[in-house]
């Protein structure tokens, strides 16, 4: 009944088949933690309590002589509850979505799965059944809750690449999103931990009370993006390390034809047109303020943090990361038009948020403008890559930015942060 297969120092071990389903476990790096992975359409299986396995280990696939068998005891925390297998075999996770998994939407059985941190070294499990118009969902009252070893489950929910639900928005009933998310301290904001979480694709929202310049740079240095939102009855900081990134390299920079067309008219020296660098960002965020009214997660503490970011006091402790304002501005007074509030860190710049003021109609292209000057005065400065964020916003990829997985951004950011930022403060783009 039970077979075993090899794969370079990791010890996999098909524990059942049901019908054309086979289970499996792995084992890896001589340590107790144990996940389940799928293959195809596999889901879950129960051994019987006490069952000893045999288990090897091959350190090179076709060779015979470094094989090691070990035994192993199968008791009740190796095995997932039984009152479990046959609920995931009814209703198969198939999308991802902000708070958790949730089964094919398709299907007449719906059921949603979230995992919550527990006590120790265990989690929650938490499912529930959910309706949906063929847009919004909502989810129901939890009905099943199991404090499972984190091993046993986690990297199933965690690991893999699941697709993005095609239902957004989400109402949720009986739990808050919030509950999904994990406190940051500066203590694990390091690569060891950001490292260990990276294949996690569901850990992406982390949250923190503390608004402090050292830990704000701390989780930039580390990838992630740090916006606001309200939890549990009071703001707090919300790092984002993002399943995907848009990222601009230059030489992928797409100039839009209506850009291109001011760009070559009559018009760039008749308006005046200037691309202004400031080290201190207090007049774009200011803009920001009087565009976005209160609708944006940028909110008075935020503003706050990012000034005493930028003061001479915290430049002087950290030369790796600045803050930095950039605005486009028009006529002999320097109107600004557009702009944004953004950081550098090493070789690398990473915008956080813009406006453009869409009421005014004689500025129409002005805000893709201001991009494309920006991606100038960034490549001249010596930034190797522009990281945009967020991945799902078209005019991203409009301007030539490519979708890069956790993964692969990772590690071109890892290699272009050390040593000391380039400095944008003289940089000054004059086209008229």
């Amino acid at each position: 009944m039970y077979k075993t297969k090899n794969i370079l120092n990791v010890i996999f071990l098909a524990i059942e088949e049901h019908e054309d389903l086979k289970i499996v476990h792995y084992f890896h790096n001589e340590s107790q933690d144990w996940a389940i992975i799928i293959n195809r359409e596999v889901l879950w299986g129960r051994l019987l309590k006490g069952s000893s396995i045999r288990l090897y280990l091959q350190d090179n696939i076709g060779s015979d002589s470094s094989v090691k068998y070990v035994t192993l005891l199968i008791d009740e925390q190796d095995m997932l509850p039984e009152d479990l297998i046959p609920l995931f075999i009814a209703n198969q996770p198939a999308y991802r979505t902000p708070f958790g998994l949730i089964s094919d939407p398709s299907e007449n059985s719906l059921r949603y799965y979230i995992i919550l941190k527990a006590p120790g070294e265990t989690i929650r499990l938490c499912t529930g059944e959910y309706s949906h118009d063929g847009e919004q969902g909502a989810c129901g009252s939890v009905d099943g809750e199991w404090t499972i070893r984190q091993g046993l489950i986690e990297n199933y929910f965690l690991n893999q690449n699941w697709p993005l639900s095609p239902i957004s928005p989400w109402k949720h009933r009986s739990f808050s999103l919030n509950d999904t998310l994990e406190y940051l301290s500066i203590d694990n904001l390091n690569r060891g931990f950001r490292n260990s979480i990276t294949n996690n694709q569901f850990l992406e929202y982390f949250y923190s009370d503390d608004w402090s310049p050292e830990f704000y740079r701390a989780q930039a240095l580390l990838g992630f993006i740090a916006i606001t939102a309200n939890r549990s009855g009071s703001l707090q900081l919300v790092p984002q390390l993002q399943t995907a990134y848009a990222v601009l390299d230059w030489k992928n920079l797409i100039v839009d034809k209506k850009v291109r067309k001011i760009l070559k008219g009559k018009r760039c020296k008749d308006d005046n047109i200037s691309l202004v660098i400031d080290s201190d960002p207090a007049f774009v965020l200011n803009n920001l303020k009087e565009v976005w009214r209160g609708s944006s997660w940028l909110s008075s503490e935020y503003n706050d943090l990012m000034l005493k970011l930028a003061s001479q006091e915290e430049r002087e402790k950290n030369q790796t990361f600045r803050i930095w304002g950039i605005r486009l501005t028009v006529g002999v007074e320097s109107f600004t038009v557009a702009g944004e509030l953004g950081y550098t860190i090493g070789k690398t710049y990473t915008s956080l948020t813009g406006f453009f003021k869409r009421e005014m109609k004689e500025y129409n292209n002005f805000g893709k403008l201001q991009l494309v000057l920006l991606a100038g005065v960034l490549e001249d400065a010596g930034i190797e890559f522009w990281n945009l964020g967020h991945a799902q916003m078209k005019y991203k990829t409009d301007l030539g930015a490519v979708i890069l997985s956790r993964n692969e951004f990772l590690k071109r950011w890892d290699g272009a942060i050390e040593g000391k930022t380039c400095d944008l403060s003289l940089a000054r783009r004059d086209i008229g």
